[in-house]
């Protein structure tokens, strides 16, 4: 399925021409159908699809696409994130930079310019941004089971950057930029899944997920587990388990036998040591304050962005008052019974202020189903705001013009 888009100049003759990510976990990475797509503007305001040579991609599920002139050459570049690696949950995926030589022909040069974009994880979200302040794009990424991640630019080169953020593992979906505290420089938001979950941790007790052929027949198991006080188990329930690995049906032919049984307990000690481990600490929806020297510290949004997952965050001066507010969406509707739906949102919109803090404006939106994406769009009738949602149409919510310091309608 489409899972995100970039619109901007890929050729240079002034349109905007549009990228098309495709992605999911239910094709091999065999099938076409997982080819991303450039579709070029013909001036016409008429889009034609570009030959598929043009982007040196391959087929993978991309995550997300990110567009910008990182090297400073006067046309736009590429950032593509995979998102994962179908039917292997916990594997990780590569970030792709994509050089454009002026007329639309992008390469990999991953290799050569950033290295340490290979196998960085699950990728959800990223942006091109000045961290730093040295007058060239760094890059930000964000994914599941993995830190927010920064490379710093030095010469159109980029380079993981410490940051602060080595700790920040979480389920990371969403990522967004601003000046936030108003001190000059471009702060970080970032959407995670919440406190309104079976999935709670800290970096005292975190989540933890195994991955790994453990009853050797060639296809990945993934195991997570959880803290209950002191320990921690599988959140996986027995009758999961067995049909997933039925050579521990014996061990576990009942619940009592299940009962209180560690990773440990479960897999050999083999198979325990060959697994792959990821890590979550942090599970709240976030900002990351930058310093100005490009170094960042956490700090979580109000509970009432903790409710949902956060998959779609977008600042913006609502009340003209010269801070930056942000409205948030989220919500996921697939998920097993034992962690249950996520469906605790129906958008939010935070008030900024002076230094940074946030003051909840209750009830001023009513976002609808599983968000996506947010965006302003400017139109004859005025600025109004468009919701994508997850298999569902477009909303569109009118903004009614405000005075400043006035609450948002």
């Amino acid at each position: 399925e489409d899972v995100d888009c970039a619109c901007f100049d890929a050729n240079g003759d002034g349109t905007p021409d549009l990228y098309v990510a495709s992605g999911g976990n239910e094709l091999p990475l065999s099938s076409t159908a997982l080819r991303d797509r450039l579709y070029l503007n013909d001036g016409r305001a008429g889009l034609r699809k570009a030959e598929a040579s043009i982007l040196d991609v391959g087929l993978r599920s991309t995550g997300t696409v990110r567009a910008a002139d990182f090297d400073g050459d006067g046309d736009q570049d590429l950032f593509v994130g995979t998102r994962l690696e179908p039917f292997a949950i916990g594997m990780p995926g590569d970030g792709l930079l994509l050089q454009n030589d002026g007329r639309g022909q992008f390469t990999d040069i991953t290799d050569s310019h950033a290295p340490e974009l290979r196998a960085l994880g699950m990728i959800t979200d990223a942006a091109w941004v000045d961290l730093d302040g040295d007058r060239d794009i760094d890059l930000v990424v964000a994914g599941e089971w993995m830190p927010l991640t920064i490379f710093e630019n030095k010469g159109g080169r980029l380079s993981r950057k410490s940051a602060g953020l080595d700790q920040s593992h979480g389920w990371w979906l969403s990522l967004s930029v601003a000046d936030l505290d108003g001190d000059g420089d471009q702060d970080l938001i970032a959407g995670n899944l919440g406190l309104n979950t079976r999935f709670k941790v800290s970096p005292e007790r975190p989540a933890r997920m195994y991955v790994g052929d453990f009853d050797r027949n060639r296809t990945l198991e993934q195991l997570i587990t959880l803290y209950e006080e002191d320990e921690a188990y599988p959140l996986v329930l027995r009758p999961d388990l067995v049909m997933q690995m039925p050579g521990l049906k014996r061990k576990y032919l009942k619940h009592a036998n299940y009962r209180e049984q560690t990773i440990e307990d479960i897999l050999e000690p083999d198979a325990l040591a060959a697994a792959r481990v990821l890590t979550v600490y942090h599970g709240q929806s976030a900002v990351a304050y930058n310093d100005g020297a490009g170094h960042f510290a956490l700090s979580p949004l109000p509970l009432e962005a903790q409710l949902s997952p956060v998959w779609a965050s977008l600042p913006v001066d609502l009340d003209a008052d010269g801070h930056q507010d942000l409205v948030l969406g989220g919500n996921l509707m697939e998920a097993k019974p034992e962690t249950g739906l996520y469906a605790g949102s129906y958008g939010l919109i935070l008030r900024g202020g002076a230094r940074g803090g946030w003051q909840v404006q209750k009830d001023a939106i009513r976002l609808q189903g599983a968000v996506r994406g947010l965006a302003w769009l400017p139109t004859r009738q005025g600025t109004g705001l468009v919701v994508a949602r997850n298999d569902a149409s477009l909303q569109w919510l009118p903004l009614r013009p405000v005075r400043p310091g006035k609450p948002v309608p």
